[in-house]
């Protein structure tokens, strides 16, 4: 007997909208040509991204976070009289584990990609805070060829792009920023936030053999950072509250609790059932 699939309902305008602009492979996403524009793309993701776990309000945040990543990296900001404001945004979304961070967080990578805008995305992590600096200054490294060939040097150039960075766990960063290896950094991040003057330059001791780091122009800095309330909350320090690095912070939390998961405090052989012997003859 034949079976009938049931016909999948039309999407709503603007899931129709994005759903096509969204038409990539995931393992190899790249620009969309013919895609139909988008007139609002925060609400558009939203609605898109609420087929997976997260509630519509946590992804209209993550969507409000591409773009003011986009308009960062292109130095837009928000003048009036006597004042300009960055677009620096911390988002910190909080949710028990099970609910779909890693789901979100991957769904919007894959949109990124898919845009061909995958260089928005800070990959690089750091071994030292006098690479997080230079990663902040925009400092880079690039071969100059010179007048004779195959002769040529290594110059720096600074690229003023906003830096987003995507944190898995907030709170294993919050571990690292209050090593000894890293101190003073989360200090110098927080007086970053939505400065518009270039921060003074970084001089190391000459025998040291780490060069200077300057900044030509002030870092600007996209954060999205997810973790679970209790992991986040056992990290923290009172400095970080007196300090300042709290407030610059905006705060989502995703309702509900994931559903318990059953763990043995210790096997009970008693309840596995008897393995019935193999016979050494077959019919």
């Amino acid at each position: 007997m034949a079976t009938q699939n049931n016909p999948t309902p039309a999407p709503r305008p603007a899931e129709a909208q994005f759903t096509k602009a969204y038409t990539a492979s995931p393992a190899a996403p790249a620009p969309v040509a013919d895609a139909a524009p988008v007139d609002d793309f925060i609400s558009a993701y939203a609605l898109w991204a609420t087929r997976f776990e997260m509630p519509c309000e946590v992804n209209e945040a993550l969507a409000t976070q591409v773009v003011a990543s986009l308009l960062n990296s292109s130095r837009v900001s928000i003048e009036g009289p006597g004042y300009e404001v960055t677009l620096d945004l911390w988002l910190s979304v909080f949710a028990d584990s099970g609910l779909g961070k890693g789901i979100a967080t991957g769904e919007l990578r894959r949109v990124i990609d898919a845009a061909g805008i995958g260089d928005l995305i800070e990959n690089n992590t750091w071994g030292s805070k006098e690479a997080f600096y230079q990663q902040l200054s925009g400092r880079e490294v690039e071969w100059v060829d010179g007048d004779e060939p195959g002769r040529g040097r290594w110059e720096a150039c600074y690229n003023d792009q906003a830096k987003f960075y995507i944190w898995g766990e907030f709170a294993s960063v919050l571990t690292k920023f209050t090593s000894p290896a890293f101190s003073g950094v989360k200090e110098a991040l927080t007086d970053m936030y939505d400065n518009t003057h270039p921060p003074a330059k970084i001089e190391y001791s000459q025998t040291g053999g780490t060069p200077a780091i300057d900044f030509p122009h002030p870092p600007r800095t996209n954060i999205l950072a997810l973790s679970t309330p209790e992991w986040f909350h056992g990290n923290l320090e009172d400095a970080d509250a007196r300090s300042g690095f709290l407030s610059w912070w905006t705060y989502v939390t995703v309702p509900g609790v994931a559903a318990p998961v059953a763990v043995a405090d210790k096997l009970d052989i008693s309840q596995i059932p008897p393995v019935r012997p193999r016979s050494s003859t077959y019919p």
